[in-house]
């Protein structure tokens, strides 16, 4: 990347740019802090991918909830001054990939550019507090001959979002009329903000803690991302800058499913897969004489045979040879028939009665089968039960570890096609709760964020290895009945038909989702004492429905730690997990009756580009049951 300056250009390396380094995020480079300007992208990349539609329509949703979530969310009594995104605004979306620029001798092929960021410095000598316009140079020397140093700080208002760099001015000498001098940035600690004033040759002092947002931009206007008109001051937050934080990127994770670009109807397709999984299409292929086919390009097939319009004109012709008074709503229904279309929809029509998408989270359901190969003839995965076939030894030792540790299966994905996308960015802070909502900002193509209709996400589809973990579905059905999170009507219902049709806006939803987020996070930290990849090289997917985890390597070099793990250790991880979860540095403090969630920094939390749930649902409790539960998941 290049860096944007009057005073010299820089060309660095930015080896994690995938998945932190977009518009508006900051980086940390020989003990200064910069902020990305923009990034090349390639345009060819997104041919690469199976189902662009299907990745697309993944990433709207996100981005459409996290936005609208914001923009509805109360605050003060005031909302967010912004236009809510609809469905059709997904066209405003572009797929992008940034380009990987090659280095050569005597050529400056870049792949972004970036700024210092903030321009806020201070003398280590005199304490002047220095502001630089991008406009003017940046001297890193003080008049007095003092080293500049920068202030990595920012105000940053939980109310309407806004991010500010520090200003100096008093106002006291503002009221009387007097010339404030020279300001001097006053830091009685360093670590300690709250000792920071400005103190003008008055020697008057404001705290910088002590400062107010006006909800209004450098031009004393209301900003159309800001509050209403007349909405009441809010006190800043200050906030340090480290490594995507401040700007936070958001990375979410989906899988890429071959064979059904002809499939353009998103929900259809997801209602397919769905089925699939049921097996409510095998007829079709019984019906055939396809040879080598699979149920999915089949399906695949019968869409591109029934909206071609060259196939359609042709099977007109010919049937209106036959029968000149045929009308053309039988020639229709004729045609749908013999492209086996009248069974598919007549099926999507059923499980679309049963399976609403807007309660049950289909394309996650689908993910997981994905990843167990449901949907394709090759395979690369091992599960362990097979890895052991043969060994009574380890086959005995495996049957008192699945019902220690309520598993079912793990399987071994040994090449997995995942796509990891960038799909904006959070605003401050990203902890959510009652109170509050991030401000999650898409990544608009204006950057002054004048205009706000067209946006990107930045994706890198990949091959990795991973964990895919299913626990015992019984055993989850049996937990959450013993600590009475289950109605009536569902008890009646087996653990499978439970499980599948579980509500995502559900308690029952949020109570499995934290018992298996829990339990991801926990494993991912303990996996790299094994595997020598570093946690912030981890990544996840929880699938709640299939009562399963995956925890997967996103490192661009595949070194097999996890199939190490999978043939030597796999006992070790979880006894290590189970022993880490039951305590904490930071007890009572974390978990307690007092309203702790049971999950901080110290014991469960990730970085934020790694959680695609910010680090929500989470709660050691759940495996250790002193506070909130009646009985424990594991023993």
């Amino acid at each position: 990347m290049n860096q944007n300056n009057h005073t010299a250009t820089y060309q660095w390396v930015s080896t994690s740019a995938l998945f932190h380094i977009i518009p508006n995020c900051v980086f940390l480079k020989d003990k200064l802090a910069f902020k990305v300007d923009n990034l090349i992208s390639d345009s060819k990349f997104v041919a690469t991918l199976e189902n662009p539609d299907r990745v697309k329509k993944t990433i709207f949703n996100y981005i459409q909830d996290n936005y609208n979530r914001r923009i509805l969310k109360k605050r003060s009594g005031n909302t967010l001054q912004l236009s809510l995104l609809s469905n059709k605004d997904i066209s405003n979306l572009n797929l992008k990939n940034m380009k990987v620029s090659k280095s050569e001798p005597g050529k400056l092929d870049l792949s972004g550019r970036f700024k210092i960021y903030p321009r806020t410095f201070v003398c280590s000598k005199c304490d002047t507090f220095h502001y630089f316009d991008y406009k003017k140079p940046i001297i890193m020397k003080c008049n007095c001959g003092g080293e500049l140093e920068q202030v990595s700080v920012v105000k940053f208002c939980k109310n309407c979002g806004k991010i500010d760099e520090l200003y100096a001015s008093c106002q006291k000498c503002k009221e009387k009329g007097l010339e404030q001098g020279a300001m001097k940035l006053r830091r009685g600690s360093k670590d300690a903000l709250t000792t920071w004033s400005f103190e003008c040759q008055h020697k008057h002092k404001e705290y910088i803690m002590s400062a107010f947002c006006n909800h209004k931009d450098y031009r004393n206007k209301v900003n159309p991302d800001l509050l209403s008109e007349g909405a009441s001051l809010t006190k800043f937050q200050v906030l340090t800058i480290r490594e995507n934080s401040v700007f936070i990127p958001i990375v979410i994770t989906t899988v890429d499913i071959r064979d059904t670009n002809n499939i353009k109807d998103i929900e259809q397709l997801e209602l397919i897969l769905f089925g699939m999984n049921m097996n409510l299409f095998d007829q079709l292929l019984v019906d055939t004489k396809s040879k080598n086919v699979t149920l999915l390009q089949f399906i695949n097939n019968c869409y591109k045979r029934y909206y071609s319009d060259e196939l359609k004109q042709m099977f007109i012709e010919g049937r209106r040879l036959d029968n000149k008074e045929i009308s053309e709503e039988e020639i229709n229904e004729q045609y749908k028939i013999v492209c086996k279309m009248d069974v598919i929809l007549k099926i999507i029509d059923s499980l679309e009665r049963m399976f609403p998408p807007e309660n049950y989270d289909q394309e996650s359901f689908n993910n997981y089968n994905a990843l167990k190969g449901i949907f394709s003839e090759v395979q690369y995965s091992k599960t362990f039960s097979n890895l052991i076939s043969g060994d009574s030894f380890k086959e005995a030792e495996w049957i008192e570890f699945k019902k220690t540790f309520k598993i079912n299966e793990i399987t071994y994905l040994e090449k997995m096609r995942v796509i990891s996308a960038t799909v904006g960015l959070v605003r401050g802070i990203n902890k959510a709760d009652e109170d509050f909502v991030p401000h999650f900002e898409p990544i608009w193509n204006d950057p002054t964020m004048i205009t706000r209709d067209k946006f990107s996400a930045f994706i890198n589809p990949y091959d990795t290895e991973g964990l895919l973990i299913d626990f015992d579905k019984k055993m989850v059905f049996d937990w959450l009945k013993e600590n009475a999170f289950l109605s009536p009507a569902q008890l009646n219902k087996t653990p499978e038909e439970f499980m599948l049709s579980i509500d995502k806006e559900s308690k029952e939803y949020q109570m499995v989702m934290t018992l298996l987020h829990t339990l991801a996070h926990i494993l991912i930290k303990k996996s790299a004492i094994h595997t020598g990849i570093d946690a912030n090289s981890c990544s996840e997917m929880v699938f709640p429905n299939n009562g399963a985890i995956l925890i997967y390597s996103t490192s661009n070099i595949n070194i097999g730690g996890f199939g190490h793990v999978f043939e030597n250790y796999l006992f070790d991880l979880f006894k290590e997990s189970d022993f880490e979860l039951r305590q904490c540095i930071y007890d009572p403090a974390c978990n307690s009756t007092d309203g702790s969630s049971g999950a901080c920094f110290s014991c469960l939390h990730l970085p934020e580009h790694v959680c695609r749930y910010h680090n929500q649902f989470l709660d050691r409790d759940i495996l250790k049951s002193e506070w909130r539960y009646k009985t424990n998941f594991w023993k």
